[in-house]
């Protein structure tokens, strides 16, 4: 007689039984892991919109037009690129061809500034230009001449820069000078002589320094 060995499965686990006493089903299919809960991303900053009239509105002054390099910027002087705000009855302002001159870089006799006319120079009888004249940063403006046309000479003569009576040498303590033209409009009027002045042009700049 052959003996068999038997293994041992135990019995499912008795269904669970209400409070009335009925037997509900054991529900014993694998629960789905639970889900991570993760905190929102942040929002993003280009996304919040802010009102801007809550933020201060600061008055700041624009400088609408820089110097030249070694020139500075007058208060009474004007953008000569901008005709707004200007009487049209006065001349407009002219503007300088060249803002920045070397009086040592050639060996020359004479250097000539020139300068457009005003664009409404034809409403005149004839235009004048008044020339005045400042050494160094803090000089004050001088009149130096009265032009009948647009073009000023700056001699030299025995080492020395001739700005009218002003004279210069390339070892004076002036490193500077600044030269700034004003239109003035004449007109006649019944044998009467009038005068309409326009805005000073931006500063023309002679450089002194010796170039080695």
């Amino acid at each position: 007689m052959s003996s068999e060995t038997r293994r041992y499965f135990p019995p499912p686990p008795p269904d669970p039984i209400d409070e009335r006493g009925n037997h509900e089903e054991a529900d014993h299919s694998p629960r789905p892991r639970e889900s991570i809960q993760r905190k929102p991303p942040p929002p993003r900053l280009d996304s919040m919109t802010f009102p801007t009239n809550r933020l201060p509105q600061l008055n700041v002054p624009i400088i609408k037009r820089l110097p030249e390099v070694g020139q500075s910027l007058d208060a009474d002087q004007p953008d000569p690129k901008s005709n707004h705000n200007i009487d049209p009855n006065l001349p407009l302002p002219v503007v300088p061809e060249k803002t920045m001159f070397n009086l040592w870089e050639k060996t020359q006799t004479q250097t000539e500034v020139r300068w457009s006319r005003p664009e409404n120079s034809g409403n005149f009888n004839s235009v004048l230009y008044q020339i005045e004249l400042k050494t160094g940063d803090c000089g004050e403006w001088q009149s130096l001449t009265e032009n009948h046309q647009p073009l000023y000479r700056v001699y030299f003569a025995e080492g020395k820069a001739l700005f009218g009576r002003t004279r210069l040498s390339q070892d004076s303590t002036v490193t500077m000078v600044s030269l700034r033209v004003r239109p003035v409009g004449v007109l006649n009027n019944s044998g009467r002589q009038e005068r309409k002045l326009g805005p000073w042009s931006e500063n023309i700049v002679f450089s002194l320094e010796a170039k080695h």
